[in-house]
């Protein structure tokens, strides 16, 4: 796994607050790989589109009433039974891992965190790093993936390609 920041240098910890953009890239090899909710929570954006958002498709889940919000980008499916509004358990599927948003980037999911402590505050990023060995995450035995649609399995990227790599 590998931090990434908007802005290169500097205390990331400290940047994550002030930047705004921050989190972490999780994965790399496996397209496809289940991506599960970090914990229970309320479905508060899905963007099943790639074509149009550089964090490709993604899901957005509300946590604590919407004071806390967890992020998962470059999916490349999401399941098509989830919607806006839906409550998910901390391990359910709530996609696959993919490079959807991302020009000749290997699959992986970017996880990012954002709190927003009340209506009249901004929301702030936050580096889930240190929380992420604190949440266990209850993965089912055999959880179901069922009304998955992804799209097609890209190509390897070409060596030396640089990788375009902008998040919402």
């Amino acid at each position: 796994r590998q931090l990434f920041i908007a802005e290169p240098a500097g205390n990331a910890r400290a940047r994550c607050r002030s930047a705004g953009r921050c989190g972490v890239d999780l994965g790399g090899e496996l397209w496809g790989e289940h991506v599960y909710a970090a914990h229970d929570g309320v479905i508060d954006r899905l963007h099943r589109s790639s074509e149009d958002a550089p964090g490709g498709i993604y899901v957005r889940i509300a946590h604590w009433g919407g004071v806390v919000f967890t992020q998962y980008f470059h999916l490349a499916a999401i399941p098509t039974r989830l919607a806006v509004g839906m409550h998910v358990s901390a391990g359910d599927v709530i996609g696959l891992a993919g490079d959807t948003g991302l020009a000749g980037a290997r699959a992986h999911l970017h996880f990012a965190l954002s709190v927003r402590p009340a209506s009249d505050l901004p929301e702030v990023s936050w580096d889930p790093e240190p929380l992420m060995a604190q949440w266990p995450v209850r993965t089912p035995a055999r959880g179901s993936v069922a009304g998955l649609v992804a799209v097609d399995a890209p190509a390897e990227p070409v060596a030396g390609t640089p990788s375009t790599h902008r998040h919402p």
